[in-house]
């Protein structure tokens, strides 16, 4: 190979990889492809709960870390329809969960009516 062709080959390479890093940081690719079920926690008051993912990640863990994992939280009625939606930057911070007749709220994190309005 001529050395004009490594270099373009080279910046081609960088140029793709740069392409899907990017791709896989925008929320729909990343939670299509990047996010695994964490856990479900059930209202103890009403039939909403939240379901939990956490987000993969290509590096090894040290064992307890994968409450550092940054993540999304799902509210859903009983129906099975999703009324709201966030991300969160650490799992860890989802505990303490408080329920209402009217609303779930975890602390730092959110804060939400439990009306069916998105």
């Amino acid at each position: 190979m001529t050395k004009p062709l490594v270099k373009w080959l080279a910046f081609a390479i960088i140029g793709l990889a740069i392409a899907i890093a990017t791709a896989l940081n925008f929320p729909p690719i990343k939670r299509a492809c990047c996010a695994l079920e964490f856990q479900t926690l059930h209202s103890p008051v009403s039939d909403h709960y939240l379901v939990v993912y956490r987000y993969t990640t290509l590096l090894p863990l040290t064992p307890g870390n994968s409450g550092d994992l940054p993540g999304y939280v799902q509210l859903y009625n009983g129906q099975g329809e999703r009324l709201r939606e966030q991300d969160v930057e650490m799992l860890q911070l989802i505990r303490d969960v408080h329920w209402t007749d009217n609303s779930v709220a975890i602390k730092f994190v959110l804060d939400w009516p439990l009306s069916d309005v998105k």
